[in-house]
């Protein structure tokens, strides 16, 4: 196949005869990448065991066909996001669009991110094997969400400080299905918490500033494979809401940042099995009250 710049980048891309950027060897157990020379389009990430191995998208690439790879688009790629499209449906574990320098300027890239609005999104939705997608911050709305709501094996989405609604969420096939979800910021959030009744799998969730009140936090109870719960900068919440948390034995870690949790909360956090200390604004306790805070809580290693 031949390669023709594109006008506006210089990209080089293969013709429509080998239009995606990948193919797998022969043997199944490694996919290539062939991306453009000249220009960096972003990184990935994928782990091996506990490592994190980074990778910039530029010229040829091999990995793992077993990798789960993560994309993180720089600022020239989201110039063009039409180039989703040399992805195959199956190539990629991850989106993540949020700020991060990438080697470019960073003013540049904020600038092309904060560009990605509902217009841009629906080139994401050819991706139908996604399993992770991160837009937080972004000028999404219900309108952009429609473009993805038929990615029905999504586990991970992150939509916090968008302009989505719960009406737009609601609308989500893989609402019941997620295993952590990211809505901070979005208002009334009480109607994607009914929704979530319907979820068992949940085991991340974050829900800071959503106007929650105690009877929306018990409405969590069902989920018994929680183990990070961010309810902060929730004003309504009161000691109640820890109340009803002890019953997840597998929640590990709590944000409840500017809530009123007064130390009558203590009881409730000893009951817990958190890895560490409840994140919580202590502006008003005693030094005597912060101490039995820490000692009192069983925490893991």
């Amino acid at each position: 196949s031949t390669s023709t710049p594109n006008a506006d980048t210089g990209l080089e891309f293969t013709n429509n005869s080998n239009r995606f950027w990948s193919h797998l060897s022969p043997d199944g157990q490694s996919i290539f990448f062939d991306f453009p020379e000249n220009i960096l389009l972003g990184k990935f990430e994928y782990k091996i065991g506990d490592r994190v191995v980074e990778s910039p998208a530029i010229g040829k690439k091999v990995f793992p066909a077993k990798a789960n790879l993560i994309f993180f688009p720089n600022a020239k790629f989201l110039a063009h996001p039409q180039y989703f499209k040399f992805f195959r449906a199956d190539d990629l574990y991850g989106l993540c669009i949020v700020d991060n320098r990438l080697g470019d300027d960073f003013a540049i890239l904020k600038e092309e991110v904060m560009r990605f609005t509902d217009e841009e999104l629906v080139y994401v939705s050819n991706l139908e094997n996604l399993k992770s997608l991160t837009v937080s911050g972004l000028k999404i709305s219900d309108r952009g969400l429609r473009f993805v709501e038929n990615l029905e094996q999504l586990k991970t989405l992150r939509v916090a400080h968008t302009n989505v609604t719960v009406d737009g969420l609601k609308r989500l096939r893989c609402l019941s299905s997620l295993e952590a979800l990211e809505i901070d910021d979005i208002a009334d959030v009480s109607a994607v918490i009914d929704v979530l009744s319907n979820n068992y799998s949940l085991k991340y969730l974050s829900l800071a500033g959503t106007g929650l009140i105690d009877s929306d936090v018990k409405k969590l109870t069902h989920l018994k494979d929680l183990i990070f719960l961010n309810i902060s900068f929730n004003p309504n919440l009161t000691d109640k809401a820890i109340s009803y948390l002890v019953v997840l034995r597998n929640l590990k870690f709590i944000d409840a940042a500017e809530c009123p949790i007064t130390p009558q909360s203590i009881k409730y956090f000893r009951q817990m099995n958190l890895a560490r200390p409840p994140k919580l604004s202590l502006r008003a306790w005693s030094l005597a009250e912060i101490e039995s805070l820490s000692s009192n809580i069983k925490t893991e290693g």
